[in-house]
């Protein structure tokens, strides 16, 4: 009786390992990207930051694509923590109007667009 035992516990925890290496193989990786604040003015450093939902060995290039009211202005190269696994960068405010962060990979596909809109402010009377 403890033989079958032992075999039925081995099989049943090999079952578990197999499920378990199935549901995480399987699952479709992506990345999502966010601000570090959601409240910016001018002269703020933006914060960008992002991660997988899942561990992913081969570490990905990732550049944010800054631009201003449909004005280009530059890149910024993502980088990888790799205590956090975290890519993140930043970036400098240095016009009222409304910025859009498209973060895309090495092959130049979108994978999010983040809006900031800094607006003038009016001067207290």
């Amino acid at each position: 009786m403890q033989i079958f035992m032992k075999i039925f516990s081995m099989k049943k925890k090999d079952y578990f390992d197999k499920s378990l290496k199935w549901a995480l193989e399987n699952k479709k990786l992506r990345y999502n990207f966010f601000l570090g604040s959601e409240h910016h003015k001018i002269n703020d450093k933006v914060f960008i930051y992002g991660f997988s939902n899942r561990i992913d060995l081969e570490k990905k290039i990732f550049t944010a694509k800054i631009s201003i009211d449909d004005r280009y202005l530059y890149d910024k190269k993502l980088y990888f923590n790799p205590i956090s696994d975290y890519y993140f960068s930043q970036f400098n405010i240095d016009d009222f109007g409304n910025y859009k962060i498209e973060i895309i990979d090495e092959n130049d596909f979108i994978l999010e667009t983040i809006s900031v809109n800094i607006v003038e402010e009016l001067s207290k009377l």
